[in-house]
């Protein structure tokens, strides 16, 4: 059975969803607008690609990473509706809420800016969906601007609902190639050191170092790799890489030319996240998660008591001075 790499309107996947249009394609597969007809509702269905479809083997784990993909309990994870291999066209596809918004990469490449507020709200609901799959045991390990999306919501009084894409494809991609290259399992400039190593273990702290460098990207506006800018070079980028985190974040916020300060706390909370030893990083993204948001927010710090109690007499000791003139004076009249 030849599995096909393109579908055309009114194919139906799954005997419940049948193909409309076609959204869009990446190096995982092509995505296409469906309507699913037991609800009427529309969806979004990933076709992975025909690879998969050959390999028995990888046609398990991909019905097993999709399982486990859907058992996120997480409104900032995009929800999986049903997932299989088709019968009829040997086809690996995933069924998925249909999202209306933009990627945060092109929102921030349009230059729409977002708020001081907004920044900070889209780390905490990106953490948290984070730190939910890792709660439900999985690794993303392509975490990155483009795989962040901010959805039109569905109640009042927020802007958006960051929604994170593809969880698991990109290890369900890393098991079926088995390349163990740098480069064969997410972007260079976000992955971490581990996954170039064949052997590592992939933890929720790899995925602790990407949101790091996210969060760098969505403070500053600039990658925290030099070689990741429009006049580098990838040979500079990996040599960067593989030398590890050599600067601050706000001392690379500064080379960069970033005019605007970084919170205070940021540069302690960057520093773990990016250690070349995993174990030193934050366990999972829920811990670094309330801890990056205790930075953000942290507010100018009261004046410590002692100045306090100083000024206090200061004060006192100035107005009995007052009342002792006022009441000489006062005498003398």
């Amino acid at each position: 059975m030849a599995a096909i790499s393109r579908l055309s309107p009114g194919a139906v996947l799954g005997g419940d969803f049948v193909i409309v249009s076609r959204i869009g394609s990446g190096a995982m597969g092509t995505v296409y607008l469906a309507e699913q007809k037991s609800t009427g509702r529309r969806r979004a269905v990933k076709v992975l690609n025909a690879r998969f479809a050959s390999d028995p083997k990888g046609r398990e784990r991909f019905a097993r990473e999709a399982r486990l993909n859907a058992a996120v309990e997480s409104d900032h994870v995009a929800e999986v509706i049903s997932a299989g291999v088709d019968d009829e066209t040997g086809v690996p596809w995933i069924a998925m809420e249909l999202l209306e918004g933009e990627e945060l990469a092109d929102r921030v490449a349009k230059g729409a800016a977002l708020t001081s507020d907004e920044r900070i709200e889209v780390l905490e609901q990106l953490g948290h969906g984070l730190g939910a799959a890792h709660r439900a045991g999985l690794v993303h390990r392509d975490l990155k601007p483009e795989n962040v999306f901010l959805a039109k919501p569905r109640r009042a009084g927020v802007a958006f609902t960051v929604k994170l894409l593809d969880f698991g494809l990109a290890k369900l991609v890393s098991i079926h190639d088995q390349t163990g290259t740098f480069i064969g399992v997410g972007a260079p400039m976000w992955v971490a050191p581990e996954q170039g190593q064949a052997k590592a273990a992939i933890t929720p702290a790899t995925d602790v170092w990407a949101f790091a460098l996210v969060a760098f990207w969505l403070l500053t506006g600039k990658y925290y790799w030099k070689g990741a800018s429009d006049d580098g070079s990838l040979i500079e980028l990996v040599r960067e890489i593989g030398a590890g985190v050599t600067s601050s974040a706000s001392a690379r916020a500064a080379e960069l030319g970033v005019a605007t300060k970084l919170p205070r706390g940021f540069d302690a909370w960057f520093a773990r996240c990016t250690s070349s030893d995993p174990t030193k990083r934050f366990a999972d993204a829920e811990e670094a998660t309330v801890a990056l948001v205790a930075a953000l927010r942290e507010k100018a710090p009261a004046p410590r008591r002692a100045a306090v109690v100083a000024l206090a007499a200061v004060v006192i000791i100035a107005l009995i001075v007052a009342l002792i003139v006022a009441l000489i004076v006062a005498l003398r009249k």
